[in-house]
């Protein structure tokens, strides 16, 4: 009778580790490659939606050290994005987080496991922006980086970990000369 009391927990502790391994690694199904990722954001922009996109990746970056990646796409409609995956134990990613819309230039922050890191994305047309800074608005911080030669960027940069207001942030670009350009 011993016997039978020792192994029913441990009978029940197996099966949950079993179905917490299984219910985790079901929802990190996708692979550290572009056609994976554009496949499975595709299919997550499209969800609920009658009129279809398409996505196309165009820069994936980790951040950091990091469990988190960040990737830069374009849809069909020529919109730029960006969306954040969590990779899982199995090596494996799932997507937490997406956007895109008609604004050029965009900040947002990503708190991962090792930190916020503040991030900026978007296209540089016929590549007048030389440089982009965003300055926090509730904090006194800001981000600058140089995008004179890309097309598409996606910049990114740790956060302070004694700041608690990462979002949101006004962002500015400047051209070679350092005015800022309007209406981009």
């Amino acid at each position: 009778m011993k016997q039978k009391v020792i192994f029913i927990p441990f009978l029940f502790l197996f099966l949950l580790v079993g179905f917490l391994y299984f219910y985790i690694n079901n929802d990190y199904v996708i692979d550290a490659n572009s056609q994976s990722i554009e496949s499975s954001l595709t299919e997550w922009e499209n969800r609920g939606e009658e009129e279809k996109v398409k996505v196309k990746v165009l820069d994936v970056v980790t951040l950091g050290n990091s469990n988190t990646s960040v990737v830069l796409f374009e849809l069909d409609n020529k919109y730029t994005g960006y969306a954040q995956l969590n990779k899982g134990w199995n090596g494996k990613y799932k997507i937490k987080m997406s956007g895109y819309g008609t604004s050029k230039v965009s900040y947002v922050d990503i708190k991962t496991n090792s930190g916020v890191y503040g991030i900026i994305y978007g296209e540089n047309p016929n590549k007048k922006i030389a440089q982009i800074t965003a300055a926090l608005l509730n904090e006194n911080y800001s981000l600058t980086f140089t995008v004179s030669e890309e097309e598409t960027f996606l910049k990114y940069d740790k956060i302070p970990d004694d700041l608690t207001q990462t979002f949101p942030a006004e962002t500015t670009c400047f051209d070679a000369n350092h005015h800022v350009i309007r209406g981009i």
